[in-house]
């Protein structure tokens, strides 16, 4: 076996601290459904699947235990809106707002409202940007490092 090359080390422990400190406590490895990790509404087959890792970066796995339907288009705006929260402030939080719910043109009968895009953007800040904030210089990572290491 040959050795690891050091980002490619970075990222699986990046990917392991992730898996382990994050997303076990929130209950992401129960078997049966349960309710959305950022809200109350509950989870079923019926709700629409969450890619694991983002599908134009060849991410095949989904998962139907993460996101409830209306926090998962909350997700998709701000991931489109390529929304970056440097430290969760609720200024920052206003304005991240603000200016997604300006540039998002939604149809009638859509789930996402303000305020769905107003919460999950308080507990997405909330919950990850103090551990984002807090890894070691060299643990911070690019998205094609990560991409690599899978």
């Amino acid at each position: 076996m040959f050795p690891m090359h050091p980002p490619r080390l970075r990222c699986l422990s990046l990917i392991k601290l992730i898996r382990l400190c994050d997303l076990q406590p929130l209950g992401l490895f129960m078997t049966e459904y349960g309710h959305c990790i950022l809200c109350p509404n509950p989870l079923s087959a019926d709700t629409k699947p969450e890619h694991l890792w983002l599908q134009s970066a060849g991410g095949k796995k989904t998962s139907r235990r993460l996101y409830c339907d209306a926090c998962n288009s909350a997700r998709q705006a701000l991931e489109m809106l390529k929304v970056n929260y440097r430290t969760g402030s609720d200024r920052e939080i206003n304005r991240i707002i603000d200016a997604a719910w300006s540039k998002l043109q939604l149809g009638p009968g859509s789930l996402l409202t303000r305020e769905i895009l107003d919460r999950f953007s308080r507990e997405v800040a909330n919950r990850f940007t103090f551990w984002m904030l807090n890894l070691p210089f060299e643990e911070k990572v690019s998205v094609s490092d990560l991409a690599d290491s899978i």
